[in-house]
């Protein structure tokens, strides 16, 4: 350990959920921070919270926070729910499922440096560890208090914060190029769709063939073996299939023959989801895939290429997903969504020769090869900025003071 830092616990420095909601009237007009509102990647996200009286506020809102305190959601602490109090928010209130930490003396431990603690994927680890419960897995405060970190002198603790800072800023940065991105992508898509001159047409006058996947039998107990995948296929923001997912399963060479992955393919899926999350998603499949077929949860979607481009069709059916339209065809049972697959192929879409579906289709693959390589530098920023995190926080290397002039009077604070 380097020279003058010190071992410590967040109990020894921090006040943990300090203060107490006291004299406030029913009718004051509150800001609620709940464990939703707050995540690993956006923090507090302040445009998500509710003004509302504190008469008719959760039982749960009981934690008083000021700017700059850190909240710890004590749920799910695999999930990472932290953030920081922004000015706005001093002097709201917070969900008793979140711990607040805020430093007793600010002269011998930086706010921001407890949010650089917080953040570090050691302090996750050890509540992790501590977690109790299957369907609710929790910590207590007393498991936050007891986190046990080094403490450098103030001064060093400055030059992490403030090296730290223009990090993430510059995360930040290249966060909100990718959601410009997104954004034009959007745009590009509406305005390729809105050139239909032939009008509209049924999604389902653009495909071939539909037909069910299957989940199967157990391998070795028909005639072909087989990789049947699940809705696992989609997780991310993915738009192509990748089998890897799945599971080993053997059909009836009549089954297999029926839903054989071939390229150009549509996978949709029609069942799943949850009360938040719609089901609708597709993958479009790039390469023929033998041995490989969806699982009950789908359908195969084989597209009339006289019609449509394969890839042209694919953007349709996300166009139809992002826009909501498929939202109305999915009845919501027992926490399971279900896709009325009829409905769905019956909704109304842009006809284009092909020709402008060529074109489209060109310039949509630009733009998705241009944000893959934007995505790609942000998680390379991300993975570098978690590993600078560690050393800063291990005591082995320090910044030299030489840096102190760098360090603008926000930063120092």
């Amino acid at each position: 350990m380097r020279n003058r830092w010190v071992e410590t616990t967040l109990g020894e420095v921090t006040a943990v959920n300090p203060g107490r909601l006291n004299g406030v009237s029913p009718d004051e007009v509150i800001r609620y921070v709940d464990i939703s509102s707050v995540s690993w990647d956006g923090g507090i996200d302040v445009r998500s919270l509710a003004a509302m009286p504190f008469g008719q506020a959760p039982g749960r809102a009981r934690r008083p926070i000021n700017e700059k305190d850190v909240v710890v959601s004590t749920v799910r602490p695999r999930l990472r729910a932290m953030g920081q109090v922004p000015p706005s928010l001093a002097g709201q209130v917070a969900s008793t499922g979140l711990c607040v930490l805020r430093p007793h003396d600010p002269q011998v431990i930086l706010p921001d440096y407890v949010w650089q603690v917080v953040r570090h994927q050691p302090f996750t680890d050890w509540l992790v560890e501590r977690e109790t419960g299957s369907n609710y897995p929790a910590v207590r405060s007393s498991d936050i208090e007891a986190y046990r970190f080094l403490l450098p002198p103030i001064e060093e603790q400055r030059r992490i914060v403030d090296l730290m800072s223009h990090v993430d800023d510059l995360i930040a940065l290249n966060e909100f190029e990718v959601s410009k991105q997104h954004a034009l992508r959007s745009v590009v898509l509406e305005d390729g769709l809105a050139d239909a001159e032939d009008g509209q047409t049924r999604l389902g006058d653009l495909t071939a063939s539909v037909i069910g996947g299957t989940w199967g039998s157990p391998p070795g107990e028909r005639e072909v073996e087989v990789v049947s995948f699940g809705t696992k296929a989609f997780i991310g923001e993915v738009q192509y299939l990748d089998p890897s997912s799945g599971a080993s399963r053997s059909l009836s060479a009549t089954q297999y023959a029926k839903r054989e992955l071939l390229s150009g393919d549509v996978v949709l899926e029609v069942s799943g989801g949850s009360p938040t999350q719609l089901v609708g998603r597709t993958l479009l499949v790039r390469e023929d895939l033998p041995g490989v077929v969806p699982s009950s949860f789908m359908r195969r979607i084989r597209v009339n290429r006289e019609q449509a481009l394969p890839r042209y069709f694919h953007l349709l059916t996300q166009w139809l997903y992002q826009s909501g339209a498929v939202e109305a065809l999915q009845p919501n049972t027992t926490s399971i969504r279900n896709l009325k697959v009829p409905l769905y192929l019956d909704l109304p879409v842009p006809s284009l020769p092909l020709h402008l579906q060529a074109d489209l289709v060109e310039r949509i693959d630009a733009m998705d090869d241009a944000i893959e390589s934007s995505v790609s530098d942000l998680t390379a920023l991300r993975s570098s900025r978690t590993s600078l995190l560690a050393t800063l926080l291990s005591g082995e290397h320090s910044i030299p003071s030489s840096y102190d002039e760098f360090i603008s009077d926000e930063g120092a604070a």
